[in-house]
């Protein structure tokens, strides 16, 4: 939370998706084991967008735990 797309790339590498909405951007990050949706919005006009909200799930669509998600993607 509270990161821009610069520091997750740098954790995760590549996101696999990146879809622009106005000031608003969606990056997922994905392996064999979970899905990472970062949500990032600018904080002000004008400024860098940065996560705000985070979900994870299974490959399956099933909710896992987020810290265990980003764990796994961060093992890479």
């Amino acid at each position: 939370m509270g990161r821009d797309a610069g520091a997750l790339e740098a954790q995760f590498g590549r996101p696999g998706l990146d879809v622009r909405e106005g000031s608003a951007r969606k990056l997922q990050f994905a392996n064999q084991t979970c899905v990472l949706d970062a949500y990032l919005y600018p904080p002000r006009q004008g400024a860098e967008p940065v996560v705000t909200h985070v979900d994870a799930r299974l490959p399956d669509g099933r909710d896992t735990d987020r810290a265990g998600c980003v764990a796994s993607l961060s093992a890479r």
